[in-house]
């Protein structure tokens, strides 16, 4: 191959992963292509005015918001494995595999202490509240925040759908 044709597929490779993010349009009413450029112009003005995105200031990849943390060294090399615990270091008092342990007898005893109610007896069981449990009760994160480009991009492909275009 020669020097022109591999700089040609290398630019091709390259403009399609800059243009990766917008999306495709064709139209669907049979625009010409005069018609097509005002359109998208009108659009990417509406998709900066809905968004308040500055196309030309804003970096296509997400900013990152938080540092990245690295795991600690130790003074050993980050890729190396951790070492084995030595045999001294273990606990001198191995604890018996099979006997019982002060909570489980004392659970054992507080279960054998208050009898269940029986099925036709009639009486049920007070309903059991823990507001320490409910006030520990975690919610889970708040997802992030959907990256700028991407609300410019979906509201700039809404306005090429209303003027009759498919977007993909």
């Amino acid at each position: 191959m020669n020097a022109q044709a591999i700089a040609g597929i290398a630019l091709m490779c390259f403009a399609a992963t800059v243009s990766a993010q917008r999306p495709l349009t064709y139209p669907l009413r049979g625009q010409s292509p005069g018609a097509q450029g005002v359109d998208e112009a009108y659009c990417y003005g509406q998709a900066n005015t809905k968004t308040g995105v500055d196309m030309a200031r804003q970096p296509q990849r997400p900013t990152r918001r938080e540092p990245i943390v690295f795991a600690a060294d130790a003074g050993r090399g980050a890729s190396e494995p951790p070492l084995p615990t030595p045999p001294e270091r273990k606990s001198a008092t191995p604890s018996a595999p099979h006997a019982p342990t002060a909570a489980a007898s004392a659970s054992a005893a507080a279960i054998g202490a208050s009898p269940a109610p029986s099925a036709g007896s009639g009486a049920t069981m007070p309903p059991i509240t823990n507001d320490t449990r409910a006030s520990e009760t975690k919610l889970p994160p708040v997802p992030p925040p959907e990256p700028p480009m991407t609300t410019y991009w979906r509201a700039y492909g809404d306005c090429m759908q209303g003027r009759g275009y498919g977007v993909r």
